[in-house]
This record gives C-alpha cells, structure tokens and sequence, in this order.
C-alpha cells in the first residue's frame, strides 16, 4: 500500500507574472499552516535556467522542514507561461491546487514594460512600447496561457483571484485562498504590505551595471552591509514612471478583449470591470 510523501505539494501559485506573486509569496509563509520553500524552484519549467532543482528528489526535499500539521506548496510565476509545464505538473502532482492571481491586462502589461526597463529588457519609450507583441504585451493572453491549466486539472482544483481584489480588500482576498486551501481563514496578524513594485531607473548606465547577470554572480561574495547599500543605491536610482495615458490604455483593452471573453467563460469569472 503506497503512502503519500507528506513533502509532496498540496498546492503551487503558477503567477501571473507582474501579478502579486511576490506578496502574494510573502503573505503565505505568515500563515502557521502553510509552509513554502523559497520563491521560484521552477521545477517543472522547460528552461533548466529558471529550475533550482533537477530531479524529484531535490524538488521534494525543498520541502523537509515542512511541518505534519502544515500543508506544503510553492510560488513559481515562470510556470504561468512555461510550455509543458501544466501537464508536468498533472503528471508528478496530478491532486495539487493550483492558484493564479491575474490582473487587468492592459495595466499587467504597462507594470511588465516598467519591469523590463528596470531590468535592462528594454529601451523602448513608452509611445512604441505596445505597438507590437512583446513578451510584457503577449503574457496578458490569459485565457491562452491559462487553457493547458483547465486542460490538465479539474476546475474545482483551480483557483483564479484578482489582483483588483487583493488591493480592495486584502482581508478577503486573503480568506477566499485560505478557504481554497482548507486552512484556518481566520486572518492570523498577515502584513499585506506591496512587495517588488514596479521602478523604473533614472541613469539607464548604472542600472545595467548594477543588474547586470555578472554582478548578480559576484553578489554572493559580497559582505552583507555592501549589498544593503547596493539596494539602497539602485532604489535611489529610480525616477518617475512614464506616463501610461488613456488612450495607449483603451488600445491594449480593445486587443485583449476577446481573450478576456474567453477567459470569463473558462473561469466563470465576470470581468465586466476590465473592459471599460
């Protein structure tokens, strides 16, 4: 008789990138009943260069420290977009919850075209920046990304939540996810403080020298208080975002309007508020 490996996740937050993922991360570790290894294993993404672990082995030993009376998961929004990675995760996981925060798609994509000047994707200005389909544009497909999901699992394993929600009332937000889970939903003291918010750097220069990957490399040797002054360094090197103006808005609303059609009849979700 085989037994359940009380390691094995219960359940995995697949993103949406530039969605939450990070405080929605950060707000489950508080939770006494719920346990998460660090942020992003990215087991079972295609691309070996987002995977921490390589075997199943190494996957469920993030999960030692887990507690008998605490359910396991994890947070990796690179699964969101990962080809295959829906039906890898049916086939090593085929009972896990899965939970995906999303938002409206036109203000997801002007928060990914920030994310990716601060990372040195980009140099577009933000006139050309949703002209055509860059990654930052096309993420905003949820229905598309989120079809193998529906396709792998029963929807009463899936959960989709708003972002919208989170900022109107995290309280909510927060109990709708633990009674998902089956957790507690009594809201334990969680600070729902935002984390990893958009910015965007002043010098373009500085920015690519202090995101650049070999410094990332070298970080790990550098004394504790330097890489305090690093971070303070690149937030003192943000500035004001560009203006995202209405009409650049009501343009991405009307091209993801047939996907967000799709995907209220995928979920059963209204989006009525994201259509105007």
């Amino acid at each position: 008789m085989s037994t359940i490996d009380f390691r094995t996740p219960n359940f995995i937050v697949i993103g949406a990138p530039k969605c939450a993922s990070t405080s929605l991360y950060q707000y489950l570790i508080q939770h006494p009943d719920l346990y998460l290894p660090k942020k992003l294993p990215g087991f079972f993404s295609h691309d070996s260069k987002f995977r921490k672990v390589e075997t199943m082995d190494e996957y469920l030993n993030l999960f030692n420290d887990c507690q008998p009376h605490q359910l396991p998961g994890e947070v990796s929004e690179v699964y969101y977009s990962s080809p295959g990675a829906a039906q890898r995760i049916r086939n090593s996981l085929p009972d896990v919850k899965i939970i995906c925060c999303i938002r409206n798609p036109a203000d997801r994509a002007y928060s990914g075209y920030l994310n990716n000047l601060r990372h040195g994707g980009t140099s577009l200005p933000i006139e050309k920046a949703f002209e055509g389909d860059y990654p930052w544009v096309r993420v905003g497909r949820y229905a598309e990304f989120l079809k193998p999901y529906f396709d792998c699992f029963p929807q009463e394993q899936i959960k989709i939540v708003l972002f919208e929600d989170l900022k109107t009332s995290p309280d909510n937000f927060l109990r709708d996810i633990f009674q998902f889970l089956g957790v507690n939903d009594e809201m334990v003291d969680i600070d729902t403080k935002v984390h990893n918010p958009a910015l965007v750097p002043r010098f373009r220069r500085l920015n690519n020298i202090l995101r650049a990957p070999e410094g990332w490399k070298i970080r790990r040797y550098v004394p504790r208080v330097f890489k305090k002054s690093l971070f303070v360094l690149q937030k003192l090197n943000s500035t004001v975002k560009p203006n995202f103006s209405q009409q650049a808005r009501d343009e991405l609303i009307d091209y993801y309007l047939p996907d967000i059609v799709k995907l209220e009849g995928m979920t059963g979700i209204c989006l009525k508020r994201w259509k105007a």
